[in-house]
């Protein structure tokens, strides 16, 4: 034995001296086997007896193993650890004078003790047992351990508070409040702990309270407040439970307040943030007269609080006493969280406008927030939720106000209610300004999270105060735009233009809203706001925050620039956009290009007399490879929306032909730059011209809207000049999008030019008038076709498929039956094998053969590819093992057992498939093993499947079901027994395909896997 004390030793001692990762996993594993042993508790009397700390604590650490492994232990086992733990804490604490240096171990013995409680609440009292080892003190009530406590030394009092918080702390942590300890808690333990408050607080009126008993019977009391509030049924607490420690804490927060005293001040930091944490958890436990006396010392005049805000928070001593200052914010905001509704109809009354008035001298506490303070960002939290009141709260507001019958009243609470608002977005307004630029850079992200959270508060404001609100910012910016501001001025009109596109933009979804908003929008723009951002100089270090601010201004006004009374500043706004789209940088162009789609998309009637301004600016950012392939594909799709209003058709021919034209020269002059030696940054603009191409036949195609305005005769003559396509315009993107994807060898084996090139296809179907980029479903059919021959890589073909399936899903009403015969031949059944290697093929493929059925069943379900392959590779795919093909297969036999669109030839073909072909059986047997290996969530998918087979087969089922049970590949036969087997099947044929089978087969399903359903035992 003691050799393998003395192996311990070592190990301990190369545990603490080792930074060996791999030694270190060696040697816990050692000891941990050595702790759980029957050698544990020997093991760490023998380590608690060693001279060295780190024995020491491993000898207290291998008792807390030892409790936790503890089986059904006895009475005499359990009073033998408690005395073994009594005597090691008595060796620990008889010198008070080593208390601190045996403090580590201390606690951790003192852990154990209350681990053994936790566990065997009807163990002896752990309070007893630590008095004893400490002081050789008994008691019998609270009023001998009273006695007890009163001749303890300071220090073992402290360690005696320091046990009542490891305590509660470790059956907190256990998150389970039926457990039996609760009761004893209760009963045995908070008794003493409330002696002990009591006992304090004598100390305390007798002038003997030292700072250090204080701190740690507050840092108690804050582990208490944790867990009493979370105590529910009959033992919860009531106030009068904890009144005695409401008392103790309200005494550090009265009467006077020394800046040069810190011992009282974090005395009064710990018991605010006590009070915090009960009032934020269950505020019952304070009475109501403990509440009007917290109330009154923290904001009432000549009070605690009072002081102590003239004197620390608002003054240059905010800092040095930071967590003290955060406790009283944070404290004042929970009260007056917990006081919304009072002080919301009370905003007249002399009380509440002394609460309302430090938590606007709280909020608008000087400094820049998160450099020199972070109160303001708490403040907000609260403010939100006051302002709230009103709006959420209207009907009750209103009751108030009409059941005063002072004259005046009513004016007189709206005005009062206008002026909080208007003082608190002031103050945040100002708090927003953009910093100088390294202060900004330091703490951006911060800095942009609290400006947004503004911009949330006056979106609640404005809802609250209306229009009027809104336009006192409009008219600061349009007053201030009239002259040339200066930096700082530019400050403030940027912070409010920040708020009035955050309003704007959450205003946009309500015309009636955005129509009140016009007048002041035009206020703004006619004292020339862009000539303000136009003259910032390259050198101001915020220039681009300040641009970027006005770009989303200028795109949240959207509403004014296609009114009739924003029309004449449109010309403007893009004078101002186009230059920082051409060379403002990536940030800015990426904004001006989203802003200039927007307005062309919201304003494009009103635009047209701009087309021949912005025609020359796209050609040039076409032929310039060096603007970012997002913002020239922006342009081109705005464009391409302002030219689809022209009503010469022949003139929008010419600037459709005109871009695509120029899109071609564009590749091929890069094609004969780079030949076969193609780099990145070329590639991407190759790609990116494609992509042209799809955001030309995107922005070119009309609304429903414009559509719905047509004479028959304008439709008719629009459908046939873009058929005739006398430009051959389609001819010219049909030869581009070939060479680019089909012929030219650096690009054809591309997934993203494959992608983007079947997007050039999809973007012009559906068309109801057909377009200038819609192509007929041959050429469709063709390329797909043509493109498939050519592909060798697996992630290409899917978007080849999708290409096909949106063909069908758009097109399928008067698709010819020929061309998908002929693209499911040369698709599918000609390259069934490469398929095959690739899952996501795989689904592609299903997914085409799934949505043909879906739309048009009679396109497919007729021909000998879809009995001898498509049939073949949906069975099969019931066996896969990836999740989304599984999906997409039960989607295609879903659909195919359903034919909803299909015509009565349909259904007589389905009948012979299942019968004549011997589909039936089949699926039955394939469908039966997928259902029963399945995972419990996937059920669902299988339902409809089986009752419609059971429904349109009702006379053949009972037999495909029999034969697919006894097959071997299904398993169930030899997990469940005969009978069930037949139980199974009679009562899924009898349900006739209604939504009862589901039950049935869910209840076999959990039969066979052998689980039971939660509600029940039988099946």
């Amino acid at each position: 034995m003691d050799q393998l004390f003395q192996d311990a030793e070592r190990q301990i001692e190369a545990l603490y001296s080792t930074n060996n990762q791999e030694q270190v996993s060696g040697l816990l594993k050692s000891l941990r086997d050595l702790q759980r042993s029957e050698h544990g508790q020997a093991l760490a009397d023998h380590l608690l007896q060693l001279p060295n700390l780190n024995s020491r604590y491993f000898g207290a650490l291998t008792y807390a193993v030892v409790i936790q492994y503890l089986d059904e232990p006895s009475e005499s086992q359990l009073n033998g650890l408690i005395q073994s733990l009594g005597t090691h804490l008595q060796n620990f604490a008889q010198d008070i004078s080593a208390i601190g240096s045996n403090l580590l171990v201390l606690r951790k013995l003192m852990s154990d003790l209350a681990q053994i409680f936790i566990r065997h609440p009807s163990s002896r009292n752990p309070v007893s047992t630590l008095l004893d080892a400490v002081s050789g003190n008994q008691f019998h009530d609270t009023l001998s351990f009273a006695s007890c406590i009163s001749s303890l030394p300071a220090e073992k009092f402290i360690l005696l508070l320091s046990f009542f918080a490891i305590l509660i702390e470790d059956a907190t942590r256990l998150n389970d409040y039926k457990l039996a300890v609760h009761p004893a808690v209760k009963i045995e333990i908070y008794p003493l702990l409330i002696t002990c408050v009591n006992y304090v607080t004598h100390l305390y009126s007798q002038g003997n309270l030292s700072y250090e008993v204080d701190l740690e019977m507050s840092k108690t009391l804050a582990s208490w407040m944790i867990y009493i509030p979370n105590i529910g049924g009959e033992l919860r607490f009531s106030a009068d439970d904890v009144a005695p420690i409401t008392d103790y804490l309200l005494f550090h927060i009265e009467g006077d307040c020394d800046v040069n005293n810190e011992n009282s001040l974090q005395l009064s930091k710990e018991c605010m943030a006590v009070f915090a944490e009960i009032l934020e958890s269950n505020a019952a436990l304070l009475s109501t007269e403990s509440k009007l006396v917290l109330y009154r010392r923290l904001f009432d005049d000549g009070e605690w609080g009072s002081n102590f805000l003239n004197r620390v928070v608002f003054t240059e001593h905010r800092d040095e006493f930071e967590e003290e200052v955060n406790s009283y914010v944070f404290l004042a905001i929970v009260i007056a969280q917990l006081n919304l509704i009072r002080l919301s109809k009370s905003i007249l009354q002399p009380q509440s406008q002394n609460v309302l008035s430090i938590l606007y001298r709280l909020t608008a506490i000087e400094g820049v927030p998160f450099i020199d303070e972070t109160i303001s960002e708490q403040m907000l939290i609260f403010w939100e939720e006051f302002a709230n009141v009103y709006v959420d709260l209207e009907d009750l507001v209103e009751v108030l106000l009409e059941s005063n019958s002072e004259p005046g009243f009513a004016e007189a609470f709206n005005n009062e209610k206008r002026r909080i608002f208007d003082q608190i977005a002031k103050i945040y307004w100002t708090k927003i300004r953009i910093p100088e630029y390294s202060a900004y850079q330091s703490m951006k992200s911060d800095f942009l999270s609290y400006r947004s959270n503004v911009a949330d508060f006056f979106l609640i404001v404005y809802n609250l105060l209306k229009n009027p609100f809104y336009g006192d910012l409009a008219i600061f910016v349009a007053e201030n735009a009239i002259s040339n501001p200066n930096e700082s001025q530019l400050g403030e009109i940027e912070s409010t233009l920040f708020l009035l596109y955050k309003i704007n933009d959450d205003s946009s979804y309500y015309e009636s809203q955005t129509r009140e908003l016009i007048p002041y929008s035009r206020a703004i723009f006619s004292n020339g706001i862009a000539r303000s951002f136009q003259q910032l100089p390259t050198s101001f270090d915020l220039s681009v925050v300040y641009t970027s601010t006005f770009l989303q201004f200028l795109n949240s006004n959207e509403f004014f620039f296609s009114s009739d009374e924003g029309f004449e500043y449109l010309g403007e706004a893009f004078n101002f956009l186009i230059p920082i789209i051409m060379n403002g940088g990536k940030p800015l162009a990426f904004l001006a290009s989203k802003t200039v789609t927007n307005l062309c998309e919201q304003c494009s009637q009103r635009l047209l007399d701009f087309l021949p301004s912005l025609e020359p600016v796209v050609l040039e950012m076409l032929k310039n490879s060096d603007i970012d392939s997002l913002v020239r594909l922006r342009m081109f799709n705005a464009f391409s929306v302002i030219a689809r209003s022209i009503k010469d058709l022949k003139e929008h021919a010419r600037l459709i032909n005109g871009l695509i034209s120029t899109i071609a020269d564009a590749a091929h002059s890069m094609i004969d730059i780079a030949k076969d030696d193609l780099n990145e940054e070329q590639e991407e603009y190759l790609v990116s011209l494609i992509a042209c191409i799809v955001n030309i036949a995107k922005g070119s195609g009309l609304p429903d809207e414009t559509i719905d305005d047509m004479s028959e005769e304008e439709k008719a003559r629009y459908k046939e000049f873009w058929m005739a396509d006398p430009l051959q315009t389609k001819q010219m993107v049909l030869l581009i999008v070939q060479e680019l994807s089909m012929n030219y060898p650096p690009l054809r084996q591309k997934t993203i030019v494959i992608e983007k090139s079947t997007q050039v296809f999809k973007a012009g179907l559906g068309e109801m008038l057909n377009g200038p980029l819609t192509f007929d479903d041959t050429t469709v059919a063709d390329y797909a076709i043509s493109i498939n021959n050519v592909l060798s890589i697996p992630n290409a073909i899917p978007y080849v498929f999708a290409l096909v399936e949106s063909l069908v899903k758009l097109n399928y009403r008067e698709l010819q039956p020929e061309i998908v015969q002929e693209l499911v031949s040369r698709l599918l059944t000609e390259r069934l094998d490469f398929l095959k290697t690739d899952p996501d093929m795989i689904k592609s493929a299903i997914d085409l053969a799934s949505k043909i059925i879906e739309c048009k069943p009679a396109l497919i379900i007729h021909t000998d590819a879809f009995i001898n392959i498509i049939l073949h590779f949906a069975l099969d795919g019931l066996d896969a093992n990836e999740t989304f093909i599984v999906k997409s297969i039960l989607k295609f036999w879903t659909n195919f057992t359903s034919l909803k669109r299909g015509t009565e030839g349909d259904h007589t073909r389905m009948n012979e498939i299942f019968l004549q072909h011997q589909l039936g059986p089949a699926l039955t047997q394939h469908l039966l093993k997928a259902f029963l290996k399945a995972p419990r969530s996937s059920l669902e998918n299988y339902y409809m499947i089986f009752r419609a087979i059971i429904g349109k087969f009702t006379v053949h089922i009972k037999q495909w079901l029999i034969d697919a049970l006894a097959s071997p590949d299904t398993t169930a036969g030899s997990r469940v027994k005969e009978k069930d087997l037949e139980m199974f099947v009679h009562r899924l044929v009898v349900t006739r395909g209604r939504r009862a089978a589901n039950d049935v087969l869910k209840n076999f399903w959990l039969l066979v896997n052998g689980f039971v359903e939660y509600n029940t035992q039988t099946y």
